[in-house]
């Protein structure tokens, strides 16, 4: 019995010189950019990476086994949006949630009532379980469904809706409309989408009632590559019923 102690207490101890390693890292990787963390923010950012390292050996919620490279391609990658929701406090919806990003970080830094919304059981799962490990449940709830049949629960329930790597722009209006309230925004980050995107996405936006406030272009720091966030603001009803019924957004987009 002595002897498991003194392993959990040395594997306690690992794990917490992990963490700090980590957000040290975090932080050093800042430095230079506009967006600042507290040391409880970056401990709670880091702890959520660390959960969804150690559960992607089971699930595979992602691709990225590096820890370094998810610190940029998750987490840095995520608070490229926080300039765009801070301020105010109405509710912020993730689609497409998958391990947490953008929406556990998002969460963090504006402390927002956070939907994270997914249409995988194991994925939701898994979502649960950081939040629980994070002590976040006050702030954060997890919704298994797909983002249509969503929009019939809430409609324009959100002042914020975001997405990473979910979507073509297009199908990101359409998803995210119905859940907006008159005034709320949807903040889409893109890799480096194409003019072509852009068009059909602000045609989608006009049919939709959204008009695009920005687009803004981002250089991942280590030579990660690049990111576009793109911001619409809903400024009037929608020329179509929406939402149209499951899968209709892909198959038919409306740019």
């Amino acid at each position: 019995m002595a002897m498991k102690r003194k392993e959990q207490s040395h594997d306690s101890m690992k794990q917490h010189e992990v963490l700090q390693e980590l957000i040290v890292l975090l932080q050093n990787t800042l430095n230079g950019t506009s967006i600042s963390v507290s040391d409880k923010q970056a401990t709670l950012l880091v702890s959520h990476l660390n959960l969804l390292m150690t559960k992607n050996t089971e699930l595979n919620l992602t691709a990225i086994t590096d820890v370094e490279s998810a610190l940029v391609l998750h987490v840095i990658d995520s608070l490229l949006l926080y300039p765009y929701i801070e301020g105010g406090s109405g509710r912020l919806l993730d689609i497409g949630s998958g391990g947490g990003y953008p929406g556990i970080p998002l969460a963090i830094m504006t402390e927002r009532p956070t939907t994270l919304l997914d249409s995988l059981t194991k994925k939701t799962q898994a979502l649960e379980s950081f939040i629980n490990e994070l002590e976040l449940r006050e702030s954060i709830e997890v919704v298994c469904a797909r983002v249509e049949e969503f929009a019939h629960e809430r409609p324009s329930h959100y002042e914020y809706v975001c997405a990473r790597a979910v979507a073509p722009l297009p199908v990101l209006v359409e998803y995210a409309t119905p859940l907006l309230c008159m005034g709320g925004r949807l903040v889409a980050a893109k890799g480096t989408p194409d003019e072509c995107e852009i068009e059909s996405g602000d045609k989608a936006a006009e049919i939709c009632g959204l008009e695009r406030l920005g687009l803004y272009s981002y250089a991942l720091p280590q030579k990660h590559g690049n990111r576009t966030v793109i911001v619409y603001q809903k400024q009037g009803d929608s020329k179509i019923k929406l939402p149209r019924r499951i899968g209709k957004a892909k198959k038919n987009p409306l740019g």
